[in-house]
């Protein structure tokens, strides 16, 4: 039986993003079925980063304008992956955008039972392994809806002091709040004279959390990474590599 993992971030910034999409992208190449919702309305980037522009969106299945099928974009046969690799895309316009800052307390009630919802049309029915949830930074109500109907939760973070600390905070207050422990993942590490094991072991003690992953600080995916699928275009790439064991870690925590 596969799950539901959020990935959350405490600020935006963090690549959080771009590792949700290339995590859902690997394990289908692994030949596991995928799904990412962009639960991220104040900022999507599904839409632009795969380049689609479908007819439903996300945001209309949330409205109840229609059920989850119509939201899905099949990605499998543009990246030859084994398992079957879906998209939900959020609406990328101002208005939608601002609309979703306006929802009242019934809408995200509503919005919490169709989201767990579509938990058995994609896990039961259609056999998908992992739905990735790539929800907003900081706490709000739709990365709560996230955290509440996932089975995983992992929190993106970077070596900035503002950053880790405000990720330290949040699991103080929040997530402890909600009982879930998150997996933490470094990224854009520049790495420092301590080894991998080290800078984990270090982090671990002050978020007081595991630390599931170390990513580097690389050039290109910089320059590329909202534009290209790293693990699809670059399988040999040092960030390939550190995702699939991350992914392994995730499915130790399902």
């Amino acid at each position: 039986m596969g799950g539901f993992i959020t990935v959350h971030s405490f600020r935006g910034g963090t690549g959080k993003s771009v590792v949700t999409a290339n995590l859902a992208v690997l394990n289908s190449i692994l030949g596991k079925g995928s799904c990412i919702m962009d639960l991220d309305f104040r900022a999507p980037t599904l839409a632009s980063m795969f380049k689609v522009s479908p007819e439903w969106w996300i945001n209309d299945y949330l409205n109840g304008a229609c059920e989850v099928d119509r939201v899905l974009v099949d990605l499998t046969d543009r990246y030859a992956t084994k398992g079957r690799v879906l998209i939900a895309p959020a609406r990328t316009e101002m208005d939608a955008i601002r609309s979703f800052a306006v929802k009242d307390r019934k809408w995200e009630i509503n919005a919490l039972k169709r989201l767990m919802a579509s938990r058995s049309r994609l896990i039961r029915e259609l056999k998908l392994d992992k739905v990735f949830l790539d929800t907003s930074p900081g706490i709000h109500y739709m990365s709560i809806n996230a955290l509440v109907s996932s089975d995983v939760a992992v929190i993106v973070t970077t070596l900035e002091e503002s950053d880790f600390k405000g990720t330290r905070d949040m699991i103080k207050y929040f997530y402890r709040s909600l009982e879930k422990v998150p997996l933490i993942l470094l990224n854009k590490v520049i790495y420092p004279d301590m080894n991998e094991e080290e800078l984990k072991t270090r982090f671990e003690r002050i978020l007081g959390a595991p630390v599931i992953g170390v990513l580097g600080c690389y050039c290109d995916l910089v320059r590329y990474g909202k534009e290209r699928i790293i693990v699809a275009e670059m399988p040999d790439h040092p960030f390939t590599g550190k995702l699939k064991s991350v992914l392994e870690a995730i499915e130790d925590h399902l």
